[in-house]
């Protein structure tokens, strides 16, 4: 078994512990004490996925003790069977991680979340296909079998960009044993996961960057809601200073923090977490982030992922980009 089959399945049974120790919200948590004897205030945070890389620079900051400094005692949620959006909107975490796409959506629907800091730049996400095979642009897909998640915003985007009318839509659970049997067929996956885990195996592989498809939206987002910015402002402005500081340090010293990383997910090596933080890294700290630092964001790129939902009927009503994330708490915001 393909040791990413086995994370997946060690995503669902962390699930379902975590979710049912969930608690509520807000500032009324805390318990602990810190070095210097002050009450931490418990804070819960969704990643949405395991303990791995495209998280690392949250670890990062809860190895260094950054967020304790700022008086928080960080609970982690590593995934979860709800998604984050459902937990943070109804209050049993603070603060969780989705893509743009996925917040533009829940605001659509009356959900007023909004982004705080976007680690990536530019989407991990990509379409892997086994070397040989003749592939060189989307339209490459058409007629062949596809491993994704079926209805997902960036799927039904690149299917009416590049006119598959002729894909064979295929769920992916997790398990790419279907798409190594099928030499033919293409299988989602992000950039520095399952790519990795296939070369481990033998298996040889290119990829099509979904955000070279026209659709490339601020990954991993930081996000919390507007009454909870309303009612904890000084909370939120702690968590996201934080949090940069967490990626900047993630940025050189990655191989430290992920033997830290390694405690909470021991089905990844230090030295596969490695590969996968160096392959991440320009989508990091490269685009928008060479010179506005990391985690930035600008209204130009949500509203033109906005449009693009609206296009393609994802989106009903009209979201307004400048109302669905800050940068009020980012350096130089």
């Amino acid at each position: 078994m393909l040791k990413w089959q086995r994370l997946r399945r060690a995503a669902l049974f962390s699930a379902t512990a975590l979710a049912l120790a969930a608690c509520g919200g807000g500032d009324e948590g805390g318990g602990q004490e810190g070095e210097a004897g002050q009450e931490l205030q418990d804070i819960h945070l969704v990643l949405g996925w395991l303990a791995e890389p495209s998280r690392g620079g949250y670890f990062a900051a809860l190895q260094q003790g950054y967020y304790e400094g700022e008086g928080f005692e960080m609970f982690m949620d590593p995934g979860t069977r709800v998604s984050a959006v459902q937990l943070v909107a109804a209050g049993r975490a603070d603060f969780g991680l989705g893509d743009v796409d996925e917040l533009l959506s829940a605001r659509d629907k009356g959900i007023p979340v909004v982004g705080l800091f976007a680690p990536f730049q530019t989407s991990p996400r990509v379409l892997l296909y086994h070397q040989g095979q003749p592939i060189d642009d989307f339209t490459d897909l058409d007629g062949r079998t596809v491993f994704v998640d079926p209805g997902d915003e960036w799927w039904e985007f690149v299917k009416d960009e590049y006119s598959l009318t002729e894909v064979q839509e295929q769920s992916y659970t997790g398990g790419l044993q279907p798409f190594i049997t099928d030499e033919e067929s293409v299988n989602q996956g992000f950039l520095g996961q399952e790519d990795l885990a296939l070369a481990e195996e033998g298996i040889p592989v290119d990829y099509l960057v979904v955000g070279d498809s026209g659709f490339n939206p601020y990954t991993n987002v930081l996000f919390t809601t507007e009454e909870y910015i309303e009612q904890n402002p000084d909370v939120v402005r702690r968590m996201v200073e934080a949090s940069v500081r967490g990626w900047e340090y993630y940025q050189e010293n990655y191989p430290e923090v992920n033997v830290f990383l390694q405690q909470y997910n021991q089905e990844l090596t230090p030295e596969a977490m490695d590969a996968n933080a160096e392959a991440q890294a320009p989508l990091i700290y490269g685009g928008d982030a060479e010179t506005n630092g990391v985690g930035w964001m600008t209204e130009e790129r949500w509203a033109e992922i906005g449009d693009i939902l609206t296009r393609v009927g994802v989106l009903e009503n009209t979201v307004e980009a400048s109302t669905a994330f800050t940068t009020e708490n980012l350096p130089g915001g």
